[in-house]
């Protein structure tokens, strides 16, 4: 390759280069071709004779040296016909051998191993999903298109759904690909198996620019948006646009979309037709013209603008052994892979150099400069790869091996037109590095197609003989009934989807998980659990398989019925209720089979209402009355005919059974009386590894045994459970049962179980939190996790494998629940050993910590000693060692760290971290426990440690275990010596009652670290410290809550009692009691509060002159009056007064509609009505009037505490005040900090908008345009916000900017809503802009929706408010001349007729009143 890049570089004139060396010019070509002519060399004559002008040889030298250049000359063309005749004659493969080719092993082509982000690709549409498609990509590679890697739009709306709190759907990825379909893919990463790609156009065409562009290019873009007659395209270049007609895309839309239109997201690759506007370039997605498109040498002009996908001439230029390089473009350099040949053959001898052919280019690496081709017919006709006589499945014998690529593939030769690709990994089980002689080329073995690959127009197959013996490699191999085992892939509201194997997929209806309804199981069946489920249906053409994991179908042995051709009358079988209604139930049987049951047939005499016995989703087992295939009809009867007595199978009974049949699940079996009974594989023997070879030795002596005409039959078969649902009967062969069956041991009645007893018996199922085992006679006990094993066991999946046989001791029982929990720690069932394991432990000694070496680590087993809840565990490690393990070291997350499930006397294993004084310092986390003993750590620690102060800073947020609640505050634990608290204050959002109550010791919390000084650690556990957004979300959500209540009526019941109790009379908007764009306005009674108006922005001087009083007031006091000395009649007559003044005083209070005066008064007035905004205003405007602004906003601060959360309308009343008072008085700080405040606890939209109102009134024009911008971006989808902003800005003389926001809103607003913006934005022009812009703006309206009457409207308003009447009319004689309806066109006549009258002569009235008349009785006839 190192060549190819030096032939790329070599400059066409390097012999005038090499001339320069040696001091020839290189403009002298003429003069040194002449020389060479002449025999002598130009270099030898410079070299020799630098300076002289004058030849120094004789004549007969120059003679000789002339003769002897003809003599090479004839020598040289003698030579070259000679071999251009040899290389005719003899064949190419010989000359290639005789040319040494050159291997193309050093070129590295595209593969797992060597893949690189951003390598181009061409690739095929393979199968489409909802949410992945998946794509053929050269050299067997296969591709994965999520949403994130389809456009900019569709990244956007990803991003829009997991920031707002309402769900954005996604369009399905169904709509958008089809299968067949040629892309252009760039690698992102490898995601297991398959390669991430993004057919992004942003991404692919990064590096062209518009120059690159030419006609008959072909372009990957996407639909930005849908107009009326065509597509907007965007291709990810600036400065590029391109437009699709719709009629131009209206063949590809019928045949790959059915129909429906392109959507805005969808990426095609486009065809430039036109380049005439770069802002609108003619495209077409014709796939004909597509996929046939021809690349010129001229068009091309720089490595960026080559694309995958082109179709090119090329010109062979060298042949290698497994490739050959090719000239393209005007001096380009590509490579064609031997795999990509046409045909089946892989010699590139064949072909010639300087031979011609057209390829199609599969894959270019811009940083290594490569261009990977393609020869095949299918690839450069644009065609797709068919293979009709080779089916997934299919198994080929005596395939020929052709040739082997080095040590990653095979090629098979699998019929005469088609060859099969092998890597490696499918040719053995084991992982090889090369292959052996087995397989070498000329051999033949057995293959199976496993898949396809459409780019490299080869067959994908698999030698290995698991993948032989796969009974479903294809949908089509599946039959309905069949039973399939298979591992949870992923859960929805769909439904669960599993994986039957890396082939076939399938679903899981909700309906179909379990015979009873589960609220979450997701939790029963997690990620890789495997499950075993029985096909409902299969649809082969479109790979759909769904299944149903319902117990009773899947252990079911009724006969399947997935046909109605198959239906019999008389017939039993079991189905699914599909639907039930009052007249009967619909049952689904498998396939598309239903059948249809009346109500008097359900079973049920005298039902009124099947609604009430049977439910969607339930089995139940029917008969065939009647049949008609043809019409696909079922009658159904739940009524079954009397069928015969079974003596029921006991459990504890030893019998012996007849082999009905043998599955991969088990043994179905019958007894003599033909009860059915079933034997599961795990139940053949004590020993799980064993029960597959037993199995097969059962089928062999079962098959052989049928050959004879005899019955096979099993004896000594323990009958474990004989009575469930299906009425199957549960048998095992297990010998530990058998022995305690034998020795009458079985447990038959609950009451047998004691405390203490051990019994075998085995395990059920195993969950997070323990393991299920079960007993003979259907007796399940739980053993928690804790009762595992000796060592600390924190996930019961796995520890023991379903049908594994164990003992265990009854720890605990529950008679009236008949509930059991059982223990199997080997410690627990031999105590002997335990107590000499726990005394000394040579074994263990050895992994202790020496005491001289208080670093040393290790991992030992330890016996729980002490469990303090508000510490941790005490632990005994041997004789005389005692350690200790902090709450915060159980596990690597603390939500799992609670001590109340250990025990004195329980056995750990954990490990030695380091020794303090006596102590040993111990952990149980499994980070630390899994790699000393090997295991597998976890893949993240939830929560890390946090051993020193230095670990955490302020601000930061971490998670910490309650140590204890006292009066001081609530103390954490954050690590092992780390230890913070929680003051009241910071514990919540709202006020806490009982403080100490809230949390208990052991709680796991989430706290933010507010201060750290002197190694005192100050945390928060409020919301809105550790995440605002969240808080802000939660008010939300709060709020909406209340929206739902009738908050008119609340708002009346107030109102009432404010009338009837003390006369005030409530305003019921905030408009009404704050005008925050206005003087502020209370209109009380009379009689009650006569305040008037307050203008905030004159309360300033106010203030002056109140101080301008004060300070009269002490000038005035500075001469003091002499005082007189009173009479007793003066006295008497003082006293009278005061008297009067009491009782009028005192009568007063007893008014309805006394004026308050004091501060008492308001004080009266806001106790007895705290939810009353205007009277909290009036109490601030009290303060106001008295220039008191410091207790105005404490006042209002207070309302804010009392008012009730849920009065959400006089609370914003009380937050606008508040703002105006830090507005006018306060600093921006302060402002800003309310402003936050009063965002959590209100809607947010209204309170902007109060905000910005308060901002324009106040002058603060540049804090309201801040404030806008927030706006539009916070509330992007509001009309409202939008318009405001708009007049705003027209207000201001900023009628650019209004302009430019107005374009803006257009991607953001809905297109419904675009005609209202600009309807409105054109009146803002007539309003404060250009009134020609206005009357542009409702033409080009009218002009496509000229039947909207409501812009006519608003259009003959402005018009008649800022035009003259000529022109005027001339609107009005254009709107009668519409044909629209007989009431629309009234409505023009109207207001026409109306504005002559006003402005216009007696005779333009009786002119409209004339045309009026003639519309109507044309419209008459036309109606008759």
């Amino acid at each position: 390759m190192d060549k190819f890049k030096n032939k790329r570089k070599r400059s066409p004139n390097t012999d005038a280069s090499n001339s320069e060396h040696v001091g020839v010019p290189i403009k002298k070509k003429k003069k040194e071709s002449k020389a060479l002519v002449k025999g002598v060399p130009s270099e030898s004559v410079e070299e020799d004779f630098p300076r002289s002008s004058t030849s120094l040889l004789t004549p007969l030298e120059i003679k000789q040296l002339h003769q002897k250049a003809k003599q090479d000359v004839t020598e040289e063309k003698t030579s070259k016909e000679t071999k251009v005749k040899r290389m005719q004659m003899a064949p190419l493969k010989a000359v290639s051998k005789a040319k040494k080719m050159k291997h193309s092993h050093d070129i590295k082509f595209p593969s797992p191993k060597h893949l690189q982000e951003g390598l181009l690709l061409l690739g095929i549409v393979k199968e489409v999903r909802d949410y992945e498609v998946y794509v053929s990509l050269p050299f067997n590679l296969q591709g994965k298109i999520t949403h994130a890697g389809v456009s900019d739009i569709i990244t956007e709306l990803i991003k829009q759904s997991s920031s707002e709190d309402t769900e954005t759907s996604l369009p399905s990825l169904s709509h958008l690909f089809y299968c067949g379909q040629y892309i252009i893919c760039s690698t992102l990463r490898k995601d297991g198996t398959f390669v991430e790609v993004t057919v992004n156009p942003s991404v692919i065409n990064q590096r062209l620019t518009t120059r690159a562009v030419f006609k008959g290019m072909v372009l990957p873009g996407w639909v930005e948006s849908v107009e009326e007659h065509g597509y907007l395209i965007s291709f990810g270049i600036e400065g590029l646009k391109g437009f699709l007609r719709k009629k131009d895309s209206a063949q590809c839309i019928r045949q790959h979309f059915n129909g429906h239109t392109l959507r805005a997201g969808q990426v095609c690759q486009f065809l430039i037709t036109s380049t005439l506007n770069l802002k609108a370039l003619g495209v077409s997605i014709d796939p004909a013209l597509v996929n046939t498109a021809l690349v010129k040498s001229n068009d091309i002009h720089s490595f960026n603008a080559i694309l995958p996908g082109a179709v090119v001439i090329v010109t062979v230029n060298e042949l290698l052994s497994n490739a050959m390089t090719v000239k393209l473009l005007g001096g380009f350099e590509g490579i064609v892979h031997c795999r990509h040949l046409p045909g089946t053959s892989v010699d590139c001898s064949d072909f010639q150099t300087k031979s011609k052919a057209k390829a199609r280019l599969l894959w270019v690496d811009r940083a290594e400069k490569l261009i990977g081709l393609s020869m095949k017919v299918p690839i450069v006709e644009g065609s797709h790869f068919k293979c009709d006589d080779l089916e997934m499945g299919t198994i080929v014998e005596s395939a020929e091996i052709t040739y082997q690529e080095g040590a990653h593939a095979l090629l098979l030769n699998l019929s005469g037109t088609h060859s099969g690709y092998a890597p490696i990994s499918a040719v053995y089980e084991d992982i090889c590095e090369k292959f052996d002689k087995k397989h070498k080329v000329g051999s033949k073995h057995n293959c199976r197609v496993v898949s396809f690959n459409l780019v490299d127009c080869s067959v994908i197959v698999s030698l290995k003989q698991s993948v032989l013996n796969e009974p479903f490699i294809s949908y089509k191999d599946i039959q309905p009934g069949d039973i399939v085992t298979g591992t949870v892939s992923s859960h929805g509201s769909f439904g669960m989807v599993v994986q039957v194997n890396r082939f076939i997929h399938g679903l899981c209806p909700t309906v179909h998980l379990a015979d009873s309804k589960l609220k979450h199981p997701e939790k029963k069946w997690e990620k890789g659990s495997e499950v075993k489920c029985r096909v409902l249906s299969v649809d082969a053409s479109k790979q759909q398989l769904l299944l149903t994991h319902k117990k009773k179908l899947v252990d079911s042995t009724y006969p399947i019925l997935a046909r109605y051709e198959s239906a019999q009358p008389g017939g039993l079988h079991q189905g699914v209720v599909r639907m039930v209604n009052g007249r009967g139930c619909s049952v689904w049987f498998y396939g598309n089979v239903r059948g249809w049951a009346d109500r008097s047939d359900l079973g049920q005499p005298g039902i009124t209402d099947p609604t009430t016995v049977f439910q969607v989703g339930q089995v139940v087992t029917c008969q065939i009355v009647s049949c008609q295939p043809e019409e696909k009809k079922l009658q159904l009867s739940f009524e079954i005919g009397v069928t015969p007595v079974i003596k029921p199978l006991t459990s504890g009974d030893i019998v012996t059974l007849s082999v009905e049949a043998i599955l991969p699940e088990g043994i179905s079996l019958r007894s003599q009386e033909g009860e059915v009974a079933f034997l599961p594989r795990s139940h053949l023997s004590d020993e799980l590894s064993s029960c597959e070879a037993i199995l097969s030795a059962h089928q062999t002596r079962y098959e052989s045994t049928l050959d004879k005409g005899k019955v096979y039959k099993l004896d000594d078969v323990l009958v474990v459970c004989g009575k469930l649902p299906t009425r199957h009967v549960l048998v095992t062969c297990k010998d530990s049962l058998i022995k305690e069956a034998k020795e009458k041991k079985i447990v038959q009645d609950f009451s047998q179980f004691k405390a203490g007893r051990v019994l075998s018996g085995f395990v059920r199922n195993s969950a997070q939190f323990g393991c299920f085992v079960e007993f003979p006679g259907n007796f399940v006990g739980l053993a928690p996790n804790k009762y595992l094993k000796d060592e600390f066991v924190s996930d019961g999946r796995g520890v023991y494998a379903d049908g594994q046989s164990v003992r265990a001791k009854v720890v605990e029982m529950d008679r009236e629940k008949q509930r059991l929990l059982v223990t199997l720690r080997p410690g627990d069932l031999t105590p002997q050993l335990k107590m000499e394991h726990s005394a000394r432990s040579p074994a263990k000694e050895k992994n202790l910590p020496s005491a001289k070496s208080p670093e040393a680590t290790g991992l030992v087993t330890a016996k729980v000693t002490k469990v303090n809840l508000k510490r941790g565990i005490l632990m005994n490690i041997g004789p005389k060692r005692n350690g200790s393990i902090h709450v915060t070291d159980v596990n690597d997350d603390f939500s799992k760290c609670s001590l109340k499930h250990f025990k004195e006397g329980d056995f750990l294993r954990c490990i030695v971290l380091s020794k303090e004084d006596k102590y040993y310092v111990l952990s149980l986390r499994q980070s630390k426990v899994g790699v000393a003993t090997g295991d597998t750590p976890p893949a993240a620690i939830v929560d890390p440690e946090v051993n020193d102060i230095s670990e955490i800073s302020e601000d930061s947020v971490i998670r910490g275990i309650v140590k204890d609640s006292t009066p001081q505050g609530i103390f954490v634990w954050l690590g092992r010596n780390l230890c913070g608290r929680i003051k009241f204050a910071n514990l919540a959002d709202r006020f806490v009652e009982k403080p100490m109550e809230v949390h208990e010791t052991g709680d796991v919390v989430t706290v933010k670290v507010i201060s750290i000084k002197e190694k005192k650690i100050e945390l928060s556990a409020r919301l809105s410290h550790i995440d605002p957004e969240a808080a802000k979300e939660l008010y939300e959500s709060k709020r909406k809550k209340k929206d739902s209540e009738d908050v008119d009526d609340m708002q009346k019941a107030t109102d009432s009692d404010l009338e009837g109790d003390s006369g005030v009379e409530s305003v019921h908007s905030v408009e009404e009691a704050l005008l925050v764009d206005e003087e502020v306005v209370i209109q009380p009674k009379t009689s009650y509060l006569d305040v008037g108006r307050f203008d905030w922005n004159r309360s300033r001087e106010k203030e002056r002159e109140s101080d301008e009083d004060i300070s009269n007031g002490d000038d005035d006091n500075e001469a003091p009056q002499k005082q007189t000395k009173r009479s007793k009649r003066q006295k008497r007559s003082i006293q009278r007064l005061e008297e009067q003044k009491i009782y009028e005083t005192e009568m007063s209070f007893l008014e309805a509609d006394r004026l308050p005066e004091t501060s008492d008064d308001y004080e009266r007035l806001v106790t007895s009505h705290p939810n009353n905004s205007s009277v909290w205003i009036q109490y601030i405007l009290y303060f106001l009037m008295s220039a008191d602004v410091k207790k105005a906003k404490a006042i209002a601060e207070r309302a804010l505490t009392v008012t009730a959360f849920d009065m959400e309308n006089e609370r914003l009343n009380i937050w606008v005040v508040l703002l105006n008072l830090e507005n006018l008085y306060g600093t921006e700080e302060s402002l800003a900090s309310v402003f936050k405040s009063a965002l959590m606890q209100n809607n947010q939209e209204k309170l902007y908008w109060k905000m910005v109102m308060i901002y324009v009134k106040s002058g603060k024009h540049d804090k309201a345009d801040s404030l806008y911008k927030t706006m539009i971006k916070k509330f992007k989808d509001n009309t409202k916000v939008w318009v405001g902003y708009c007049e705003f800005l027209m207000r201001g003389n900023n009628l650019e900017v209004a302009r430019t926001i107005l374009e803006r809103s257009f991607k953001s607003l809905p297109k419904s809503q675009h005609i209202d913006i600009i309807v409105k934005f054109a009146e803002f022009e007539y309003k404060y802009g250009d009134a020609s812009r206005g009357q542009t703006l409702f033409e080009n309206v009218l002009t496509n929706y000229p039947k909207r009457l409501d812009v006519w409207s608003r259009y003959l308003d402005q018009l008649i408010k800022h035009s003259s009447v000529e022109s005027i009319r001339i609107v009005f004689e254009r709107a009668i001349q519409l044909k629209l309806s007989a009431r629309k066109m009234k409505f023009f006549f109207k207001r026409y007729l109306e504005f002559e009258r006003q402005h216009g002569t007696a005779d333009t009235v009786g002119s409209v009143k004339n045309k009026a008349e003639t519309f109507v009785k044309s419209d008459e006839v036309s109606i008759q």
